[in-house]
């Protein structure tokens, strides 16, 4: 496992023009702009997607499903194999998926044994979710809430809130990805910190633009 880290010194620049113009605290803000990244991240890890549209737990298990099938089939043949994640292994490549498909031509996929089988597919889409609840425990500590496929597993991470001087950060930290996804994670992670970086800007922009019009000022050209 590794833990996932990307600069945020935008996204700092972007908040203190955010505080500027809020009338909460900057403790309440950090919150709620960390819950709203966290939960953004979130989706955007195994097996979201980099668009972040939504929780694809069933996505997932589809190709989990769509990956055993090109290798090995449930079988009640006397020869069948009793061993599908030895299998497995082998042929996965290093994110897991796999690429080789057994069923092109003739079909030379392994058959196994029918119960082992389907507790072995069973117990791998059971971990569906499992990179991304590396940031459960963060998305807790911020009062936002995962999907219950997502926080079943006990994956490590951790938020935590640093004080230095009259600095106060923020750290979401996710322990649970795969040291081979890690740059696939730390890009969609950036991509989630863009989104916030710019809600913020647009959102301090706005607020800028109304003060000026209710003290009277207008934008015209010369």
């Amino acid at each position: 496992m590794t833990r996932v880290e990307v600069e945020v010194d935008k996204l700092k620049e972007a908040f203190a023009k955010f505080q500027e113009t809020s009338k909460r605290s900057v403790a309440q803000n950090l919150r709620q702009q960390g819950k709203l990244l966290v939960v953004d991240i979130a989706k955007r890890t195994p097996p979201g997607d980099f668009q972040a549209t939504g929780w694809k737990r069933t996505a997932g298990e589809r190709l989990i499903k769509a990956d055993l099938a090109k290798i090995m089939v449930s079988s009640k043949r006397p020869s069948a194999r009793p061993d599908p994640q030895r299998i497995h292994n082998e042929y996965r490549r290093k994110r897991g998926r796999v690429h080789t498909d057994l069923r092109k031509g003739k079909d030379t996929r392994f058959r196994i044994e029918a119960a082992a089988f389907q507790i072995y597919r069973n117990r791998v889409l059971q971990r569906v979710g499992y990179m991304a609840a590396g940031w459960a425990k963060a998305a807790q500590f911020l009062g936002a809430s995962l999907p219950g496929w997502i926080t079943r597993h006990s994956a490590p991470g951790a938020g935590t809130v640093i004080v230095r001087g009259q600095d106060i950060e923020l750290e979401l930290t996710n322990a649970a990805v795969y040291p081979d996804s890690r740059g696939l994670v730390d890009r969609r992670a950036v991509a989630a910190l863009k989104k916030r970086y710019w809600a913020m800007v647009k959102q301090a922009d706005n607020y800028m633009k109304k003060a000026a019009q209710d003290a009277g000022f207008t934008a015209g050209g010369a």
